[in-house]
């Protein structure tokens, strides 16, 4: 969600942004009778200042354009020469004033979506992090990506943790404290996906009640998408008008709703042979695959067994002494990180004490 300031000494024009923009953006207001300090402008993503009250100096309004800061100008009465002044000195866009509230979140709703795919171009561009040949900490990877609110793709084999990290991504997100919504899609039948994506009015289809679809649920959280794969190419191409436009219909509404929400998906399938096959729309997986994770077999990364023993033991509540740790490292484990998971806490209910020890092995065989 953009962070807007408007930078103005008039409390109507403040009340009227914040009545536009409410909805889709986090909204500060500065008073310019104030003393502005200009790093607090700096942690903005978009400035509308009201051109009567415009305080900044030519130099600061192009350090905040060079920090990619988009300045919206909003003023009476343009003037060509005044508009190319402001526009040499930093400023990106300027508009007339008064105006509808419908004007002004449309041009902000369209300079968002600017932001969103200058930072994608910028940052993910034919970017692809597999983990195995970048060698880096899978922790903190996911810890820098987090941040975005763009789309990102988990892909990897059944129980590589796709569903684990997804929850990793949000509770270091700034939607933390917001609603997660998981959804496996290979687990809703075909000629029901649109009613549990969009939810219904009362009397949509004969027997129709009102319901609330996963949309309107996630509205300001999370929408994980699991097994993005077996979602119906219908579907698909209703969900990427959402994700272009963040705008749906319920079924039986011509009201469009507005929803703001950060999407995560998962799958084991290799997607691109779907799109050869037929399967799976290209458009679609291009919009959601602004951020690629690869999540490599565990077989693959003996490195992070350790990691992940010391994460489930200390979820069981139990250490694991270090012979047991040397047999599970040895191990092939064709489950991956779900099948450890389990072994650990099956082994666990034969342990007497606080400790997981090899001779715990001997009524469970795994191996």
């Amino acid at each position: 969600m953009a962070k807007v300031y408007v930078l103005s000494g008039n409390k109507d024009f403040t009340d009227f942004c914040e009545a536009s923009l409410r909805c889709s953006c986090k909204i500060n207001v500065i008073l310019s009778t104030a003393e502005i300090e200009i790093q607090e402008l700096e942690e903005s993503h978009i400035l509308i200042v009201e051109n009567e009250y415009m305080e900044m100096t030519a130099e600061d309004s192009m350090r905040l354009h060079n920090k990619g800061i988009y300045i919206l100008v909003v003023m009476e009465n343009q003037k060509l020469e005044l508009i190319v002044s402001l526009i040499k000195n930093g400023v990106h866009d300027v508009i007339e004033y008064p105006c509808s509230t419908i004007k002004l979140y449309k041009r902000v709703e369209k300079i968002q979506r600017y932001i969103e795919k200058k930072e994608r171009k910028k940052i993910f561009e034919g970017l692809e992090l597999n983990l195995l040949e970048k060698n880096k900490n899978i922790e903190e990877l996911f810890h820098r990506f987090s941040k975005t609110d763009l789309p990102i793709l988990l892909l990897g084999e059944t129980g590589t943790g796709k569903s684990y990290y997804a929850k990793k991504i949000v509770a270091l997100s700034p939607r933390k404290n917001e609603c997660f919504i998981e959804v496996n899609c290979s687990s809703i039948p075909e000629q029901l996906a649109e009613l549990e994506f969009f939810g219904s009015e009362k009397g949509a289809f004969t027997g129709a009640e009102k319901t609330i679809g996963f949309l309107e649920k996630a509205d300001k959280g999370t929408l994980f998408l699991d097994e993005v794969g077996e979602l119906p190419k219908v579907i698909q191409a209703k969900l990427l008008k959402v994700l272009d436009e963040g705008i749906y219909y319920k079924l039986g509404s011509a009201i469009p709703r507005k929803v703001n929400i950060r999407y995560l998906f998962a799958t084991n399938r290799d997607l691109q042979s779907s799109i050869i096959e037929g399967n799976f729309r290209k458009d679609f997986f291009n919009r959601i695959n602004a951020v690629q994770f690869y999540l490599p077999p565990l077989k693959d990364q003996r490195q992070s067994i350790n990691h992940y023993i010391n994460l489930f033991s200390n979820e069981i509540g139990k250490s694991v002494d270090d012979e047991l740790r040397l047999v599970l490292n040895e191990y092939e484990w064709p489950g991956n990180i779900r099948e450890l998971k389990n072994v650990l806490k099956k082994i666990s209910q034969f342990s007497e004490g606080h400790e997981i020890r090899l001779k715990d092995l001997r009524d469970f065989s795994f191996c």
